[in-house]
């Protein structure tokens, strides 16, 4: 179904698409929760289940052709060709030209892709605003370059190669300090990694490169840099991430608090419940104090039976859906040059 604008019946066609593919806080899609527990399914029905959900895709295509109810779709995030039909025949599409954009969900059936729920179209003169649609939807997901294998290689070589840097830098992957230092390390993080990159590329130095320009001020919540304790920690995968409040998670990780009102037990669902708090921490903090994790979980979340062992990963995935789908990928953002300027300019 093509729109312009957007109609009561459209968005009910859009709110069954989110709840059937998307990833809230605290949710998990619908076809994911029916894949686990339908322990009915044949073979045959499950793998297109699981091929919607592991290889459909939202995003913002170019129309390169379009002959009947057949067009060649080119994704801008992940810059792949998609060879799409209509479902619904070829006057569904009609308003769909070549040149144009489209903003829409394709998911695949063999080794084509035929377009699900409602499509909003934009003309060769509205580029600029399918490519702030791009930008934003890169934003929010990371992962959606990565189905491209080519993007998922270069993106996992530049965090390895950044793992490197930020270890050879500071003498180790885990710093500690007060808020600005840790903002101070980054950028000078970002700066050497930016340097390495545009080894031999005969780029002119300037100041878009500095660290503050990298990562300005106001791209930390406010008071962060007044914070006494905060640490910033590089991982081989999931690249660097800040934490305030650690030391109060640990110490209760060591000590369970008595009762869920507790500092300790507030900062631990605090981490559950900030998406930017990457799975391994937790799963760290757990395999480092075996004996006492489950006490901890069972006060914070007053659950009298709960077992990191039997359900730890369980807890995650309701708590961290996207994160513990996309456990394996690099967590950076691989904006290609086409959506550089919208990526630089989205606020």
């Amino acid at each position: 179904m093509l729109k312009t604008g957007l109609s009561r019946e459209n968005s009910l066609f859009e709110a069954i698409e989110s709840i059937l593919y998307d990833r809230g806080p605290g949710s998990e899609p619908l076809i994911e929760r029916y894949l686990r527990t339908n322990k009915t399914l044949d073979d045959a029905d499950r793998a297109i289940y699981e091929s919607w959900r592991d290889r459909g895709i939202f995003g913002v295509f170019k129309v390169t052709e379009h002959a009947g109810d057949r067009i060649l779709l080119h994704n801008l995030i992940d810059e792949l060709d998609y060879e799409t039909y209509a479902s619904q025949g070829a006057d569904a599409i009609t308003s769909l030209t070549s040149g144009g954009f489209a903003m829409t969900r394709i998911v695949p059936i063999g080794n084509i892709y035929t377009l699900s729920g409602t499509t909003k179209n934009f003309g060769q003169q509205d580029a600029a605003t399918a490519k702030s649609l791009a930008a934003r939807l890169l934003s929010l997901d990371h992962a959606l370059p990565f189905h491209n294998p080519q993007k998922l290689a270069a993106a996992r070589a530049t965090v390895a190669q950044n793992h490197r840097i930020f270890g050879g830098l500071f003498g180790s992957h885990v710093l500690q300090g007060t808020g600005a230092q840790m903002i101070e390390a980054y950028r000078t993080f970002l700066e050497a990694s930016r340097r390495e990159a545009s080894a031999g590329n005969d780029e002119p130095e300037d100041d878009a490169r500095s660290g503050l320009r990298l990562a300005p001020d106001e791209s930390f919540p406010a008071g962060f840099a007044a914070r006494q304790e905060v640490r910033l920690v590089h991982h081989p995968v999931k690249s660097a991430v800040f934490l305030v409040d650690y030391e109060a998670l640990e110490d209760a990780h060591r000590t369970p608090p008595d009762d869920a009102p507790d500092p300790g037990a507030a900062v631990l669902r605090g981490y559950l419940e900030d998406d930017q708090i990457p799975c391994f921490i937790l799963e760290d903090l757990a395999d480092r104090h075996p004996d006492t994790v489950d006490e901890l979980y069972q006060v914070a979340l007053a659950r009298p039976r709960f077992s990191w062992h039997d359900d730890g990963q369980a807890l995650l995935r309701t708590y961290k859906p996207a994160a513990t789908h996309h456990a394996d990928l690099p967590r950076i953002a691989m904006v290609p040059v086409s959506l550089s300027e919208a990526y630089q300019n989205l606020t």
